[in-house]
């Protein structure tokens, strides 16, 4: 089944349901510099992580590779902000 984040649950299944990625839970319970990988299906968010100064960033897929995927992190603001897609 496939699994969907903060931004894409409600899109998805409407309010009633939680999403399967809270991001934000996620990114609370991290340690600076550590990431947690994780897979949504609606907007290819592919990790959630702390930098080293304790700022919440989340890894949106850029180009799937056959071997890596290439991210780009950017900030959890940006992100729930709608700012980057």
């Amino acid at each position: 089944m496939a699994d969907f984040c903060n931004n894409c649950a409600p899109n998805v299944w409407g309010e009633e349901i939680d999403p399967d990625i809270e991001v934000t839970r996620i990114a609370l319970g991290l340690e600076n510099g550590h990431f947690e990988s994780v897979l949504c299906e609606g907007c290819g968010l592919r990790a959630v992580g702390k930098s080293d100064e304790g700022r919440p960033m989340v890894a949106i897929l850029e180009e799937e590779g056959q071997v890596e995927d290439m991210v780009r992190w950017i900030s959890m603001e940006e992100w729930l902000a709608g700012e980057v897609r």
